[in-house]
């Protein structure tokens, strides 16, 4: 499976009430449901904020740092779904969280990383995920991350 989502949707909705563009950057129909990736603008010239919602509810709060979605598995209905942070900054550049769909609530981690905005992530046969940031890896298993 690759790692990068190949298909991006996008869907602009208009929230009359306050004039905000909404736009659905990513969507994943996930074991526990629909998962999707927003940008919303209150102005198209002011600067967007991101969050993720599964089944509507807010798993990840909106703020102005960009997000994506680079890797999700299995390949149907997933379970992880790794987001990368986009900071803007020279200096660290991104940052990651995984979303882990296998506990009754949605568990997301504590940002990790080493500023990279590189990584490569695979799914290991043991419910694990291996994921290298700028050379660097890290364990994700049970609702933890560790630093290899």
């Amino acid at each position: 499976m690759k790692s990068y989502i190949n298909a991006i949707f996008f869907l602009v909705v208009i929230n009359a009430a306050h004039g905000a563009e909404v736009e659905v950057v990513s969507e994943l129909d996930t074991s526990k449901g629909n998962l999707k990736l927003f940008q919303k603008r209150e102005k198209p010239t002011s600067f967007a904020d991101y969050s993720i919602e599964l089944n509507g509810k807010v798993i990840i709060k909106a703020d102005s740092q960009s997000k994506r979605i680079v890797s999700f598995y299995p390949e149907k209905k997933p379970e992880y779904i790794v987001v990368q942070i986009i900071t803007g900054g020279s200096g660290c550049p991104a940052t990651y969280k995984v979303i882990d769909l296998t506990f009754k609530e949605p568990n997301v981690t504590e940002l990790f990383g080493n500023c990279s905005d590189y990584i490569k992530t695979e799914y290991l046969s043991n419910r694990k995920i291996k994921l290298i940031v700028g050379g660097e890896a890290w364990l994700y298993s049970d609702g933890k991350f560790k630093e290899k």
